[in-house]
């Protein structure tokens, strides 16, 4: 855990099953949201279509390889393809504080 910017978040990094033996590796960005919000689990391209534009503008700024996108009560976590050392783990700290500034109408 950390903070960027005010805000508190963290990064953890997990394997799944990708079938024939074969692991997929992924790196989720959790960012603590001031207020509760109702639970969500989306493709990020399919969440874009149901939410506020402020967040859709965030979501579709969110770097390649965002696969899910999740809210749990107070909680934001966006999932991402790979692990930090194969992909730019600020950008996408950066893009996933940006959407949860988003849900909570504050500006960055």
């Amino acid at each position: 855990m950390g903070n960027r910017d005010g805000v508190e978040i963290g990064v953890t990094c997990y394997e799944e099953s990708a079938g024939e033996g074969r692991q997929s590796r992924h790196t989720a960005i959790i960012v603590q949201l001031p207020q509760a919000h109702s639970p969500v689990r989306a493709n990020p391209r399919r969440l874009r279509r149901t939410v506020s534009e402020s967040v859709a503008v965030g979501l579709a700024a969110l770097p390649a390889g965002a696969e899910l996108v999740e809210i749990v009560d107070r909680q934001l976590r966006i999932s991402f393809y790979g692990w930090p050392e194969a992909i730019d783990i600020d950008t996408r700290v950066d893009a996933t504080v940006a959407v949860a500034r988003a849900l909570s109408g504050t500006a960055g």
